[in-house]
């Protein structure tokens, strides 16, 4: 799938790419790629359930009374950084952790908003942009970025 019929009705022309990858200690992570008139927008999506506890360098998961520490910002910051390298400027690159709802998170990182609830992340894409990339620029940035992953 690389559009969706309910982001077309709120925000307008897109294209999504989804994306996994594994971090060094080979944690599997889902991103999500939106690419709108207003910039991209790149989410990962976390998978973790009941408490969280994020520190300053990523994240403390607690499953019962075990503490597994998996570093969730690395990745994040990978795949924006590339992302920002690839559009080299065109447009702006947000990225945003995504946990499920019913989470309990206990956020000490210091970019607070970088972390988010799913039910926030349609306010994140209906967020304000300086920019107004075109359909047609929204299609080559999706394309040219498609092509890259898939022989990067």
């Amino acid at each position: 799938m690389s559009k969706s019929n309910w982001i077309e009705s709120r925000f307008g022309h897109h294209r999504i790419i989804y994306l996994l990858k594994k971090d060094d200690d080979e944690n599997l992570f889902s991103y999500i790629v939106i690419f709108l008139k207003s910039g991209i927008t790149i989410f990962q999506i976390n998978k973790n359930k009941g408490f969280i506890d994020i520190d300053r360098q990523g994240c403390i998961v607690e499953k019962h009374n075990q503490r597994n520490k998996i570093n969730i910002l690395k990745g994040l910051y990978e795949v924006c950084n590339y992302t920002l390298k690839f559009v080299e400027d065109s447009c702006p690159v947000k990225g945003k952790i995504v946990f499920f709802d019913d989470c309990k998170i206990r956020n000490n990182y210091n970019n607070k908003e970088i972390i988010i609830n799913a039910s926030k992340a349609m306010e994140i894409l209906g967020s304000k942009s300086n920019v107004d990339i075109s359909d047609i620029e929204i299609e080559q940035l999706y394309t040219s970025f498609k092509k890259d992953i898939q022989n990067g």
